[in-house]
């Protein structure tokens, strides 16, 4: 979340954090910033691991990606952003869904919150986030978590489905 703060996105597109427990999805951490187009998504990938690598690690890797990991899964084909790669074909029955979602949902193109990302704005829930991610950390065993925070009780009956091995280790 303090990473995302560093990062001046042009359009000051909405973003997330969050940590990464399905079992078919790689990762632990992720941060995710929605882009409107490839070409936006490639140059908020540049400015993403410039400040990763400054702040973080080199070697945590950003990556460029279509839709969620579930619709992903069901279409491979749609996963596919390489330039000349093809998007899916569109099925016919889809324009009726997506019409009517059109009409009867209110789409906001603004970012969700509305305010910027700045440490002086941090309220309640968002500290009580950053203990759940502390939390989840020991949980793990990632002791990252020591740098910044004292030794907590992990989480009880949680688990990571995957073993858990630091970018460092890799």
């Amino acid at each position: 979340m303090m990473v995302m703060e560093k990062v001046d996105l042009p359009n000051d597109n909405t973003r997330k954090c969050m940590v990464e427990n399905r079992k078919q999805v790689f990762g632990t951490y992720k941060g995710l910033i929605y882009c409107r187009s490839i070409e936006e998504g490639k140059e908020i990938c540049e400015l993403v691991q410039k400040v990763i690598s400054a702040e973080i690690s080199e070697k945590i890797p950003v990556a460029l990606k279509r839709g969620c990991s579930e619709y992903a899964t069901t279409y491979p084909a749609y996963a596919q952003i390489d330039q000349g790669s093809a998007v899916m074909d569109y099925k016919e029955e889809w324009e009726e869904i997506e019409n009517l979602a059109d009409r009867e949902l209110v789409i906001n193109t603004q970012p969700c919150m509305n305010r910027k990302y700045e440490p002086q704005t941090y309220s309640a829930a968002d500290a009580q986030a950053m203990l759940g991610w502390l939390k989840y950390a020991a949980t793990i065993g990632d002791e990252s978590y020591l740098k910044i925070c004292w030794r907590l009780q992990p989480f009880q009956n949680v688990e990571r489905p995957a073993p858990f091995h630091a970018v460092e280790d890799e």
